[in-house]
């Protein structure tokens, strides 16, 4: 290996002469081609990374102590039962966590503000299973409904059928008859949408992405600093007191809310008003080819004689009224108690 780097060395002193340069500098020689820490422009030393736990800059200062990590600080260990250090905020910037940060736990303190739900409009549906019966036609033997009566059901709808009164000169559709049993309108409606509930002080604990790193005393963690309005503090659960050392500001939040708001649900009144329509066509052949005339189910009498026909319901009518529902109610309570002890 030395035979070899001298051999380099002889070929690039002649390049230097032949160059007319005073030397060339190849650096160490033994990092050549080598991986390692991360160089400062220009190939000169590495520069620190301050979250590795090594001298990279090898200035004998590792991460915390060393003044290339400007932007992070050596922070005491929390007491057993304790977790931090941890980047916390009070206010406004506690909506989310800095970069570099992952969120612990969220909450607040102070008045819990609980805006009422709002609550979609109450709606009833069409009367179901509301059903229309089949049309039922009387033929007479006589002009103007006199005569022999018979009486035809029809077997289905919007078909041609020959119903075997080919003879009877005239002919009136009877009203038609609804089935309501068990019919009801389904409701609609009474749908939530839920504002948020906040604390008078909102709080957001966050714990550093990267391991902590060195630099620091036995009894302290070397972390990166979260920014302007973040504190260094510790949490554990429940209300107790701050334990001793430097984390002596104590505040207890709720880590949540107990939310029971909700809308009532919307009720429909019985069916009313349901009918039932539609009208029969009457023709000549047995093909329902040729219109003779269309009975509406009103009893009216028709002259006309035929041998086929068509009935066409309409859909049954009515509607429900809305009995009640669509009304705001519960509310909202704070749930989970961390203490959370902080920095002065």
């Amino acid at each position: 290996m030395r035979a070899r780097l001298f051999t380099i060395a002889s070929i690039l002193c002649g390049c230097a002469q032949v160059l007319g340069v005073d030397k060339i500098d190849i650096g160490d020689a033994q990092g050549a081609g080598g991986g390692g820490a991360s160089s400062s422009a220009g190939g000169g030393a590495p520069m620190e990374d301050c979250s590795n736990g090594k001298d990279d800059d090898q200035n004998g200062l590792t991460d915390c102590k060393d003044p290339a990590c400007g932007g992070f600080a050596c922070l005491a260990l929390p007491a057993m039962g304790w977790s931090g250090p941890l980047a916390a905020s009070f206010g406004a910037t506690a909506d989310k966590c800095p970069p570099g940060f992952v969120e612990d736990a969220a909450g607040g303190f102070g008045q819990l503000t609980v805006p009422a739900p709002t609550c979609t409009m109450c709606s009833c549906g069409k009367p179901v299973p509301a059903s229309c019966q089949l049309e039922r036609l009387q033929f007479y033997s006589l002009n103007g409904c006199g005569g022999n009566v018979p009486q035809y059901n029809v077997m289905m709808a919007n078909k041609c059928e020959m119903h075997g009164f080919a003879s009877y000169p005239s002919v009136r559709a009877k009203p038609i008859n609804v089935d309501l049993q068990n019919a009801k309108c389904d409701p609609d409606g009474g749908v939530a949408t839920l504002p948020p509930a906040s604390f008078a002080t909102a709080v957001r604990l966050c714990h550093a992405s990267a391991p902590a790193s060195g630099g620091c005393g036995a009894s302290e963690s070397c972390l990166p600093s979260a920014g302007s309005g973040w504190t260094a503090c510790i949490s554990s659960p429940g209300d107790v007191p701050c334990p001793s050392g430097p984390y002596g500001k104590r505040t207890v939040i709720s880590t949540g809310v107990d939310d029971t708001r909700k809308c009532t649900p919307c009720t429909c009144a019985p069916p009313v008003g349901v009918s039932c329509s539609g009208k029969t066509m009457i023709y000549v052949d047995t093909g329902c080819a040729t219109l003779k005339a269309t009975l509406n189910p009103d009893n009216s009498c028709v002259n006309a004689g035929s041998q086929s026909l068509i009935f066409m319901p309409d859909p049954p009518g009515g509607s429900c009224a809305v009995m009640g529902g669509g009304q705001a109610t519960g509310g909202a309570t704070p749930k989970g108690t961390t203490t959370v002890c902080c920095l002065p």
